[in-house]
């Protein structure tokens, strides 16, 4: 529209789980791999914020129980579209993976560097790299949209590879230890991969041995530091 230097949101995206009126039945997994794809591809090509819609589901939104915005929330409530009943208040997939997506690249966590060698979105490939903003250390996502797809590559030092989709609905991702060398394995659609260096803990010595005492003036209690 002839606007410059303007932000650029989608204020009401998602996809939906299970099966609403005139949609296509998508699993729990389905729907976390599309959230990842979503936040990852659009924020890498412009896009300034994205809101899902929604994080608690919508109960029969505008009187219509098998409406799409019945089914697409982070935390589901067990009625319509054929989720199943003992889901009320059900963490889905989706939340947790937002949540390891929000951890690595929010703004003030990592900033876009580049796309890696595999990315190829005409062959159905997908690799954006990012760098740490505490370390400076690089890591990469990347998933096939392709029923799987071949992946190779030579690391300098030891990295976790995490599959960001959880295995279960309790949060646990796969995630394996890849030591220096050559690796070859293959993917799978609906799996999105973070590739990280391994973390290391650093324990730095306290020179400081000043006590703190508090609240100052005191009356009944301190606490001693």
């Amino acid at each position: 529209a002839g606007y410059q230097n303007v932000e650029i949101w989608s204020c009401e995206h998602g996809t939906h789980c299970y099966q609403p009126d005139n949609a296509p039945f998508q699993t729990i997994t389905q729907q976390a791999s599309s959230l990842l794809k979503r936040y990852i591809w659009n924020f890498n090509n412009g896009l300034d914020k994205l809101f899902w819609n929604n994080l608690m589901e919508w109960h029969g939104f505008a009187g219509n129980p098998t409406g799409i915005f019945n089914a697409m929330g982070l935390i589901g409530d067990g009625s319509y579209c054929g989720e199943p009943f003992n889901e009320f208040n059900y963490i889905r997939k989706n939340y947790y993976s937002y949540k390891i997506l929000a951890e690595h690249i929010d703004t003030d966590k990592a900033s876009f560097f580049g796309t890696t060698s595999f990315h190829n979105e005409m062959a159905g490939n997908y690799g954006f790299e990012y760098q740490n903003l505490n370390t400076s250390a690089y890591f990469s996502i990347f998933w096939t949209d392709n029923d799987s797809a071949d992946f190779n590559i030579n690391l300098l030092s030891d990295y976790e590879l995490i599959n960001m989709v959880p295995y279960d609905t309790l949060g646990n991702f796969q995630t394996q230890t890849l030591s220096s060398g050559n690796h070859s394995f293959t993917i799978y659609t609906d799996e999105i991969y973070l590739l990280k260096k391994t973390s290391t803990t650093v324990i730095a010595e306290n020179t400081d041995n000043t006590p703190m005492v508090y609240p100052n003036p005191a009356h009944d209690k301190v606490s001693i530091q």
